[in-house]
């Protein structure tokens, strides 16, 4: 077994699994698409890397990475179940492999379909952050990851995209990953509009309020 298909193993497999299996709560409509297999993003990672275009895998996905959950939590389904997987690109996005094809979404987003169904939407920084931000973005992979070649967002980044989409979801995965992790330090460097800053200071006045600490 090389080194993604470990790291994939470890942290994504039996998620995946889940997912899969169509996830009850999601609504009807999402019900055509559920994320790649670990098979599959074992193969799609690498494509995209010798393909120059620097992928980082965000989203839900990469907030299971750093919640560490257990085989248990997904079972039990403490943790949400998705319908897709989503990738940011620094790179341009090239042509899918063979068993993808190409659709464009309703956001206009570029996405890759399998014909096992399996969805990947791909983020570019305008996708992330429409507004003019007021300083460079820092994007940054989890350490770990670099290491077993499937580059995750790094928790920090992971605040800093959320912050700033804060739909329902996001809120709910900060809420998550501040339980688990803790509010990154000095998370303010890494903000780049205002909309993330009123928003962090939303989600520490909450955790204030509810007086839970990280486990």
């Amino acid at each position: 077994m090389n080194k993604i298909q470990k790291f994939i193993d470890k942290y994504f497999a039996l998620y995946l699994s889940e997912c899969k299996a169509h996830n009850p709560l999601l609504e009807a409509e999402d019900q055509l698409d559920s994320p790649p297999t670990n098979v599959e993003l074992a193969t799609i990672m690498p494509y995209l890397k010798l393909k120059n275009t620097n992928p980082l895998i965000i989203g839900s996905i990469a907030v299971i990475k750093h919640l560490h959950v257990t085989s248990e939590d997904i079972r039990a389904r403490t943790y949400r179940l998705t319908n897709r997987m989503e990738i940011f690109l620094s790179g341009v996005l090239p042509p899918p492999p063979f068993g993808w094809k190409l659709k464009k979404d309703s956001a206009d987003l570029s996405t890759w379909i399998s014909t096992l169904g399996s969805r990947v939407d791909f983020f570019s920084e305008k996708d992330l952050f429409p507004e003019e931000c007021e300083k460079p973005l820092h994007l940054n992979p989890d350490s770990e990851s670099v290491q077993m070649d499937c580059p995750v967002a790094d928790s920090r980044t992971l605040f800093s995209i959320k912050l700033h989409l804060f739909s329902p979801r996001d809120l709910q995965d900060l809420l998550l990953l501040s339980r688990k992790l803790g509010i990154p330090k000095n998370l303010n460097k890494l903000l780049s509009t205002s909309r993330q800053r009123k928003n962090l200071t939303f989600i520490r006045r909450w955790i204030k309020m509810h007086g839970f600490h990280p486990s």
